[in-house]
């Protein structure tokens, strides 16, 4: 499937990769300065809850967008969107495609995966790391091989990577025991499993970013802002 024809972006200046029910297009109206935005997502349901919520939405493939005949954007949004994708090789396609139709900068955000294996050793797991819809665990070094090669390829100007909101230990309600069925959200005394506490000595996020600045000679001040309340540990820009 292409983009439809009804998708171009006349008119918009924001895109919104995996729109859903329309949150991250409200997030990039009030966050990131949008004006006017458009979803798109491959999922019909989702569009549609979209629309209902009063945005535009289109049934796209965003792996396959062409800027030549869609136009660009000042922004795309990515948020919590890259881990449903079914493999790692698709979501490098969604970051190509994005940051082809976006002048100024795109917006990445998804949970964090980096943790998975360093509390598989204390019998513990994020939630959002056992679930079925979380085919795609993207790591760090994923996201920095990919905008790297961008980045070297002269395809953006800088990139810069972001841990939010930091885990310190077991008690968190967002990590659970390895025994907790498939498909939870926080953990519930009672209603789940009891794990033993431990104090994490390695860094665990709920959240990992990228703010992308595509061709734009300076990068946009809003995304920037958002920055103050991250953990930023990449930053690199073209020589």
């Amino acid at each position: 499937m292409t983009v439809q024809p009804s998708a171009t972006f006349d008119g918009y200046d924001f895109v919104d990769f995996g729109c859903s029910s329309g949150g991250s297009m409200q997030f990039a109206k009030h966050k990131l300065g949008g004006s006017r935005g458009v979803g798109l997502d491959i999922d019909k349901n989702k569009v549609d809850a979209s629309r209902r919520a009063g945005f535009d939405a289109h049934v796209a493939d965003v792996t396959a967008i062409d800027a030549n005949s869609t136009g660009t954007v000042r922004f795309v949004t990515m948020m919590h969107f890259l881990e449903h994708l079914y493999t790692l090789e698709m979501a490098e396609k969604c970051i190509r495609s994005a940051c082809s139709i976006a002048d100024e900068f795109v917006f990445i955000r998804q949970p964090f995966f980096d943790a998975d294996d360093y509390l598989a050793e204390f019998g513990l797991r994020l939630y959002w790391s056992h679930w079925h819809g979380h085919r795609n665990h993207m790591t760090a070094a994923d996201f920095q091989r990919i905008l790297e090669d961008l980045l070297s390829q002269g395809q953006i100007r800088r990139f810069i990577l972001f841990n939010r909101t930091k885990i310190t230990d077991s008690d968190d309600p967002c990590v659970h025991p390895l025994s907790s069925p498939i498909n939870q959200h926080q953990w519930e005394a009672g209603k789940h499993a009891p794990k033993d506490y431990h104090e994490f000595d390695t860094g665990v996020y709920r959240e990992v970013g990228a703010i992308i600045q595509t061709r734009a000679p300076k990068l946009d001040e809003k995304p920037l802002r958002l920055l103050l309340s991250c953990e930023v540990f990449c930053d690199m820009a073209c020589a």
